[in-house]
């Protein structure tokens, strides 16, 4: 879901500047990013998408850390990175 809002997003702020647009299959790594669009000018703006059902804590900030700096040696183009971290609400009981 994130991935297609982070494409609808690219879409609304970069219009026609927008050369190529994908999905990273993650089976073998995604290389810090989940989905990424490539601008005609060459750079390159992605998205990661984490989700922490809990507060979070060193662990989860290493894991952000470590997807950066993985996105910024895979893609040096790289020019903005989204992070998303989602929070579902609790389930209600009625």
């Amino acid at each position: 879901m994130c991935n297609i809002l982070f494409k609808c997003w690219l879409k609304k702020e970069y219009k026609d500047n927008i050369s190529h647009f994908a999905f990273v299959n993650g089976s073998g790594g995604d290389g810090g990013v989940e989905a990424y669009g490539l601008l005609k000018s060459g750079d390159i703006i992605g998205v990661q998408s984490k989700w922490f059902p809990q507060k979070m804590e060193a662990s989860q900030f290493k894991q952000i850390e470590n997807s950066f700096y993985t996105a910024i040696k895979v893609r040096p183009e790289l020019k903005d990175i989204l992070f998303v971290s989602l929070e579902i609400l609790h389930q209600r009981k009625w």
